[in-house]
């Protein structure tokens, strides 16, 4: 559906007022008063909209406030991001862009070519020639299905041997530049949750709201260890945790876009906290406070 003001696309439940949709209650706000159809009131368009909901919903709007259009959460491995980046996206009705995912289908994809995963040069070309898209797929077990060249594998990027070497072809500085012009291309189609490592400092800088989840290094181990365990892959703990502080090390440590906070960002802490809580947190700082 296209908002009849903004004219973004937009999916999930329109505000209608006079018979017309908006993506949202400012939307529907604006254009009121643009056309003069209640003589510029905001109170009496507040009262309109409030009304036009009942009768469209058989309910009053008592709370609801309007969401920010692109949300940003950044994150080292394995703090769960994507996770609760996909429950967020499903609660607004967003699209999920997980860019974490896109950088496993390339290394998938240059460990399948028998490319070295070092590569400088052979990879920013890989990066090129490869079509690599993430759709949103809430059947799929990870929220999104990953294609490469039209075949979905979403599961195969995954594997022990992606993530061990994901962050070697990701701090190449061209690949990234390639990578982050496809994840803009992605977010400019609006109303979109976008994961990763460096969305708000490089990706999107201008997103709405940004937001860093952080978790000590054992608990986000503890949490990968019973993700591989759950899904049939004998793993060790021990060598999860080196693997995933290895990681830490190499992405807070590259020269190009490395792994930290953006000044503007949001810091939640998620060692002591469930998912559901966590989704909760977001949600509540991605709506504002006022109820059009």
């Amino acid at each position: 559906m296209r908002c009849t003001h903004c004219r973004e696309e937009f999916e999930g439940e329109s505000v209608r007022y006079k018979g017309r949709d908006y993506c949202c209650q400012a939307c529907a706000f604006e254009a009121s008063l643009r056309t003069g159809s209640i003589c510029g009131s905001r109170s009496s368009v507040e009262a309109g909209m409030r009304y036009a909901r009942t009768q469209d919903h058989g309910m009053v709007c008592d709370d609801q406030p309007k969401p920010a259009r692109v949300i940003a959460i950044d994150g080292p491995v394995a703090v769960g991001k994507t996770s609760v980046g996909r429950l967020l996206a499903q609660r607004l009705g967003y699209r999920f862009i997980d860019t974490g995912a896109m950088y496993r289908a390339l290394t998938w994809k240059a460990l399948q070519l028998g490319i070295d995963t070092q590569d400088e040069r052979r990879l920013p070309q890989l990066a090129d020639e490869v079509d690599i898209e993430v759709q949103s797929d809430t059947g799929e077990p990870n929220g999104y299905r990953a294609l490469v060249d039209g075949r979905d594998v979403a599961l195969e990027i995954r594997s022990t041997e992606v993530e061990a070497t994901v962050s070697l072809v990701s701090r190449i500085p061209e690949v990234r530049r390639k990578m982050v012009a496809k994840q803009r291309a992605l977010a400019q189609q609006g109303r979109a949750v976008v994961v990763g490592r460096d969305i708000a400092t490089v990706v999107l800088p201008q997103a709405e709201l940004k937001i860093f989840l952080v978790a000590t290094p054992e608990q986000r181990a503890l949490r990968r260890y019973r993700e591989l365990a759950e899904s049939g892959k004998g793993a060790d703990y021990d060598a999860v945790l080196r693997d995933l502080q290895a990681r830490d090390g190499i992405d807070s440590t590259r020269g190009d876009s490395p792994l930290k906070p953006d000044a503007d960002s949001r810091v939640i802490d998620t060692t002591e906290l469930t998912l559901e809580q966590v989704v909760d947190r977001i949600y509540a700082l991605a709506r504002d406070d006022r109820c059009l």
